[in-house]
């Protein structure tokens, strides 16, 4: 997804997500647009364990 496709149109829709190295699937909830970043914040199908800890979301951000 490109910097400039990031709206309020895409929370709620399905997408892939990079987490500690992992292919992850999940929801987008989110987004945050920044004078430096775009940031989208997905919530994973099932939850994640990556050092002891159980992670449900996560943010991915982009520069601009």
């Amino acid at each position: 997804m490109k910097t400039k496709e990031v709206n309020a149109s895409i929370i709620g829709k399905r997408c892939k997500s990079i987490f500690t190295s992992m292919m992850v699937t999940g929801v987008i909830e989110e987004i945050n647009i920044t004078q430096y970043t775009a940031e989208v914040k997905v919530r994973f199908d099932e939850p994640h364990n990556w050092g002891g800890d159980l992670y449900e979301h996560s943010w991915s951000h982009a520069r601009l």
